[in-house]
């Protein structure tokens, strides 16, 4: 299965909300692989209702997904998360407008500090950081940092 189900249930019972959250997404991306929708489907919406976190069971995602501080987090239907993202809360990646049916692609090993944004059809490289209240509008090549409104985006520096 990908995992121990007896500790993630017992993680689940006796620890923090952000544990919680990360037992559902390895049970979204179990239903995914089963191809059980309406499964999924429910497990979405207990975590819109029960933590704020607005993750459907359409976006791309897999369980290394992490959500610290998992509140207040919305994620569009067409977002594509890449392997090791780090969400943290009041954080939104969606559309840039209603009639735009566009998402954001989101490169794996990247950080999403709190209250950023991220809009639009553009590409988050890999490796990047988006620090806290950015506003990304334009893709963010591999190994950057942005930061701001709306984001200037920075080298990122090797973390020797």
């Amino acid at each position: 299965m990908g995992f121990n189900i007896l500790r993630s249930i017992y993680n689940f019972i006796f620890s923090t909300a952000d544990r919680r959250v990360y037992f559902y997404i390895k049970l979204m991306v179990l239903m995914k692989e089963r191809k059980l929708k309406i499964l999924g489907t429910i497990l979405s919406r207990r975590l819109q209702r029960k933590y704020g976190v607005f993750l459907p069971y359409e976006s791309k995602f897999d369980a290394s997904l992490n959500l610290v501080h998992p509140t207040s987090i919305i994620i569009g239907s067409g977002v594509e998360l890449g392997r090791n993202v780090t969400i943290y809360q009041n954080v939104t990646l969606g559309r840039s407008s209603a009639s735009i049916n566009a998402y954001p692609i989101i490169g794996e090993n990247t950080i999403i500090y709190s209250g950023a944004v991220i809009l639009g059809s553009i590409e988050i490289g890999k490796n990047c950081i988006i620090g806290a209240n950015a506003v990304v509008t334009r893709d963010v090549p591999k190994n950057s940092i942005a930061v701001g409104v709306p984001a200037k985006f920075h080298p990122r520096k090797n973390d020797s």
